[in-house]
């Protein structure tokens, strides 16, 4: 079988694959001399994904490296594309030598990691987080603190509705924490234990793509001083490192390394 009809091959696997909503177009000519490009698209989101055979001499070249990916939108912002450039690449580095390993690389990387992410990135209105009122007999201050922290992973974190809310709900709740932009998503946030649990039930109802509560636990070595002076304080961060330097100027990176993210490679 030739290079050029075992990619045919997976593209058929690709629209094989497709939800009715969605739809692969090729975008090139069907001339041997062609450059291979297509595009998935998807009445229900704004964002498609498109792949582009790059020019190439090397025969031993792995077939991911012959095309370039992109995600793309209509309403996309420079920031948010250099975001997506970035989730792209590091998809690619950790998920290519697995891909090449099936024999169908290039089927197996859009049905595995950019379907999945085209279908979380649907029309459908991010929730709003808003201010939830006093419930009714509630004292106006708690008496009683327990100390702990919260841990999340998810496929990516992106878009900036979903960081609005974070700092919203953050702020809302009183919690110090950050998320981690990009691929992976890493959520952690610190404060008291009811607080977090409040926090883990409202990002678990956002349903986002590959969401994982890692751990939420009390730190019986923690007390409320360690937190209280940065309530409310929520940053971003952009790498997997910064994530993992942020824990451990608390002494708490084992969190992200016990589950085998900032280890060498992250799992999401």
């Amino acid at each position: 079988m030739s290079e050029r009809q075992a990619i045919s091959e997976q593209i058929h696997l690709i629209e094989a694959s497709l939800l009715p909503a969605e739809q692969l177009i090729l975008t090139s000519d069907e001339t041997p001399t062609s450059k291979l490009t297509f595009e998935i698209l998807s009445k229900d989101s704004t964002y498609s994904i498109h792949v582009l055979e790059q020019d190439h001499s090397d025969t031993k070249e792995t077939t991911l490296n012959k095309f370039q990916f992109q995600i793309r939108s209509t309403e996309m912002n420079r920031e948010e594309a250099l975001g997506w450039q970035q989730w792209v690449e590091e998809v690619i580095r950790d998920h290519g030598d697995e891909a090449e390993q099936t024999g169908y690389p290039l089927s197996t990387m859009i049905i595995e990691h950019f379907l999945p992410l085209l279908q979380s990135l649907t029309t459908q209105p991010e929730p709003n987080v808003q201010p939830k009122p006093a419930r009714e007999g509630q004292p106006a201050k708690r008496t009683t603190y327990r100390p702990g922290h919260v841990l999340f992973s998810s496929h990516h974190l992106l878009a900036p509705s979903k960081r609005k809310n974070l700092v919203a709900l953050s702020s809302q709740l009183g919690l110090v924490g950050f998320g981690k932009v990009g691929y992976p998503g890493i959520i952690f946030a610190e404060g008291d234990v009811d607080d977090l649990e409040e926090f883990s039930r409202e990002v678990k109802s956002w349903q986002w793509l590959a969401l994982r509560l890692r751990v939420l636990e009390a730190d019986e070595k923690a007390s409320r001083s360690d937190w209280e002076g940065r309530k409310g304080k929520w940053e971003e961060l952009n790498k997997v490192g910064e994530a993992v330097d942020y824990l451990k100027k608390i002494d708490k990176e084992h969190l992200l390394l016990d589950v085998g993210i900032g280890s060498g490679g992250h799992k999401a």
